[in-house]
């Protein structure tokens, strides 16, 4: 279920999350917030823990937080300028989620993020990143057990409180820090099979963590939330080839590439050809397969969520339309959701919405 709130501006801020008890290398002096920004920009840089174990950013820059947009577009597919990055896979405060849900939505998001920057962000070295997240998974551990957390984490304090109180279990979270861990080794994939096994962990969580939220968690939503959060990360990928290429990182199951004719040398050398083509179409048609498949699920779930969902479905697709219309050349022309896309994502989910009926192939 994996949405975004993408109209955030970008935030520069001195320190983050629940982060003061990590090595220097790790946090850096300047990094971007994962935040939210509820107030008026400020000229004071530091976030401040508040009791429930959240932190609020505040941002340094001038610019105002965008509306309208923010409320149906994907993040990560957004344009640079209209975004934050962060993590790819997670509904941030949008006004469509319902008012009660944003608290716990924002200590889980703060989890997540705070993980995925231990094992994505600085220079820390490899043992510290393991260790890092090591030590949130012994905070899991104590929740799963029912023992206090560590006092100088308040986030698991927080997380601990909204687990028992909405009656989540361990595992899913247990599940993002396994991805994040596996991301800090693992740049390349034998087999689709491998790579979905890596998204079961690294996205599909999130869908099942939002569905128990929502009371919603039954076997046919859960098969579908699975398929629209793999298809997401799907999308990503296929979208951020080259930008993954510059992190080492290859996310095209080397056994497709090798019946394609592609190899890691041609894409490092940005070879657009028709084996490019070839590849390119069958890994889009596939994630679109996916997507398509789930997308059931969000006429499934009732009231502003659910019009969020079929908003962050049509999403999705018109990232899968914009890489072919582009001929599949990712590298020269990285598909990027704007302004005029986020009108016509939301008027194809409302409509969605409305009818009662999922997109078709």
């Amino acid at each position: 279920m994996t949405l975004q709130n993408a109209g955030k501006i970008r935030q520069r801020v001195k320190y983050t999350g629940d982060w003061h008890d990590f090595p220097d290398r790790m946090r850096g002096d300047d990094i971007e917030s994962r935040g939210i920004a509820r107030r008026p920009p400020t000229s004071v840089d530091r976030p401040m823990p508040t009791r429930d174990g959240r932190f609020q950013a505040r941002c340094v820059s001038d610019t105002p937080n965008p509306g309208g947009i923010a409320l149906i577009c994907l993040t990560s597919l957004m344009t640079s300028e209209a975004k934050i990055e962060h993590y790819e896979n997670f509904p941030v405060a949008s006004v469509l989620l319902p008012r009660e849900m944003r608290a716990p939505v924002g200590v889980i998001y703060n989890f997540a993020r705070t993980a995925d920057d231990i094992a994505d962000e600085g220079d820390a070295t490899n043992a510290e990143r393991h260790a890092g997240l090591a030590a949130y998974q012994a905070e899991l551990d104590k929740i799963a057990a029912g023992t206090p957390t560590s006092p100088d984490k308040p986030l698991f304090a927080a997380l601990a409180r909204v687990i028992v109180e909405h009656q989540l279990s361990v595992q899913p979270f247990s599940d993002l820090l396994s991805a994040f861990d596996q991301d800090i080794e693992t740049k390349r994939y034998g087999t689709f099979a491998e790579l979905r096994d890596y998204t079961r962990r690294s996205a599909d969580p999130v869908g099942r963590i939002m569905l128990r939220l929502f009371k919603l968690d039954t076997p046919e939503n859960i098969a579908c939330s699975d398929d629209v959060c793999s298809a997401l990360q799907l999308i990503n990928f296929w979208q951020d080839v080259e930008v993954d290429w510059r992190k080492a990182r290859v996310y095209l199951p080397q056994d497709d590439m090798a019946r394609f004719g592609v190899t890691d040398a041609d894409i490092g050398a940005q070879k657009y050809d028709d084996n490019w083509r070839a590849l390119m179409r069958y890994e889009v048609d596939a994630a679109r397969k996916m997507m398509l498949r789930g997308a059931p699920l969000a006429n499934r779930v009732p009231g502003r969520f659910g019009l969020e969902l079929c908003c962050v479905v049509h999403g999705g697709l018109r990232i899968l339309d914009m890489i072919e219309a582009a001929d599949y050349d990712v590298f020269r022309h990285r598909p990027q959701l704007g302004k005029s896309d986020g009108i016509r994502v939301f008027l194809r989910g409302l409509c969605m919405k409305l009818s009662g009926t999922p997109p078709k192939a």
